[in-house]
């Protein structure tokens, strides 16, 4: 973050991923033009991030959200599924890690494996809220 008076410039980077925001669009323009003097980088009008979309609105508003994940939703066919603010309670309970996969198909276990792997994914970069539950149901991967 710079901070330049009441200019203000913030730059959020992951690995190849970076978003540039500042006060001033002169700024983003500076900024961009001085990074693409000393790397090769593609400067686009913010449309995602992290897997996060970024939608400008008519009135100039900023809708951020992960519309993209309903695919996942619907791919393991759960897009009926019934959201829970509370998914799993913390509470101090042994977790059988002996799992008896003899009645699971092995296209069930695939497809189980890959809904936890694309949740994993998800509680890591956007959604540290469903990190617990997710560990939890990956323990007897």
């Amino acid at each position: 973050m710079r901070l330049r008076g009441n200019e203000k410039t913030v730059i959020a980077l992951r690995v190849d991923d970076g978003l540039i925001a500042a006060t001033r669009k002169a700024e983003v323009k500076k900024l961009i033009a001085d990074l693409e003097s000393e790397f090769k980088i593609t400067a686009k009008e913010a449309s995602y991030f992290l897997r996060l979309e970024i939608k400008v609105q008519q009135d100039g508003s900023i809708k951020i959200c992960q519309e993209g994940y309903k695919r996942i939703l619907e791919h393991f066919r759960m897009a009926d599924c019934c959201p829970s603010l509370t998914p799993v309670i913390k509470e101090s309970r042994k977790v059988d890690t002996s799992v008896n996969h003899e009645h699971s198909s092995d296209r069930e276990m695939f497809s189980y494996r890959s809904a936890v792997g694309a949740m994993l994914y998800l509680s890591t970069d956007t959604r540290p809220d469903i990190a617990y539950t997710v560990g939890l149901v990956s323990i007897n991967l």
